[in-house]
Parts: structure tokens; C-alpha cells; sequence
């Protein structure tokens, strides 16, 4: 029976260390995730957190980027997670988006970024999906991450919203079209 792997979770934002984004690179490239150099180059400035195996290597990686999300009418920070091929079915990718939601949870108590009410997640994979029918993923320890529709692609696209978050007390900047 094969063990469990142990992961280390490094927290890059709001800035990679150089050395650790052409790591993420690198990995980015040599998984096909991301091959294009200045699209990778882009997103390595987006890092959130890096998981890193016992050995050492990366083997999941978070971005987060704030983006005014149309259908809510605020700004949440757009999250994406990618896991290499090696370190899939370890439960990686829920404990990468936990740990990132943490640091930006952090970050708002702090009073950074105030208006930024969440992470937006286009949930791509079956794993973060989960069963259908799940409006909020309260009973997977994720208060506050609630299904708001389904994205252009046919994805669960859910919010979860930081603690503390309140609604804006004036109207969207931008609603539909």
C-alpha cells in the first residue's frame, strides 16, 4: 500500500523570491501546464503558495490575481491552482487552496486590500468540484465558499468569501451588459 506523501507549504505572495518563480517556472514548463514563457513569467508574479514535496520538489502550485468578478459586481482575487501529475490523488489541491485562502484571509484582517471580498474559483478538476449538489462547501472546512453559477466552460465557479467580508454600501461600479 502506497504511503502519503508530506508536502510543505510556502507562502510566495505578494512576492516570489525570484529564485522560487523560475522553480515554478520550470516546473510550469516541464508538466505542459503553462509553456508559453511570458505567460508563465506572468503568472510566476501571481504566486500564492507553493507546495513542496519531502524531497523538495514543487508539487503544487497556487496564483491568485484581483479582478473585478461582472456577476457580483466587487472585486475578488481570481484563484487558480495547478498539481503536477506525480502528486495527484494526495489531497493536495483542497490543502493548497486552504493554505491560500488563508494567507489572503490574513492579509484582509489586516486591512490590505479591503475591498477584495474573496477568492473567486472555477472549480476545473472533479476533485475540488465534488459531489454535485454541493451549494457550499462548508462541510469540507471551507465556511463561506458558496456556488454563484457555472462558468463559460460548463465549471462550478465558487466564492469564498473572507470572514469579515461585507458587501459594498454603494452600487457595482458595472452590472451585465
Amino acid at each position: 500500500m502506497a504511503t502519503k506523501t508530506e508536502y510543505e507549504l510556502r507562502t510566495a505572495w505578494p512576492r516570489a523570491e525570484p529564485f522560487l518563480a523560475e522553480q515554478v517556472i520550470e516546473f510550469w514548463r516541464r508538466e505542459e501546464a503553462i509553456v508559453d514563457p511570458s505567460v508563465a513569467t506572468r503568472r510566476a508574479s501571481e504566486l500564492l503558495v507553493v507546495a513542496l514535496a519531502g524531497s523538495g520538489e514543487i508539487a503544487a502550485v497556487s496564483t491568485a490575481r484581483r479582478g473585478f468578478v461582472e456577476q457580483l459586481g466587487f472585486d475578488c482575487f481570481y484563484y487558480r491552482t495547478f498539481v503536477g501529475a506525480e502528486h495527484r490523488r494526495q489531497g493536495l489541491a483542497p490543502r493548497v487552496l486552504k493554505g491560500g485562502f488563508q494567507v489572503l484571509q490574513e492579509r484582509f484582517e489586516e486591512g490590505q486590500d479591503p475591498e477584495v471580498l474573496g477568492l473567486l474559483i472555477e472549480a476545473q478538476s472533479p476533485v475540488i468540484s465534488g459531489p454535485a449538489g454541493e451549494a457550499s462547501w462548508e462541510k469540507r472546512g471551507m465556511p463561506g465558499c458558496v456556488f454563484i453559477g457555472w462558468s463559460p466552460r460548463g465549471n462550478q465557479l465558487r466564492v469564498w468569501y473572507f470572514a469579515t467580508a461585507r458587501l459594498p454600501e454603494k452600487r457595482p461600479r458595472r452590472i451585465g451588459g
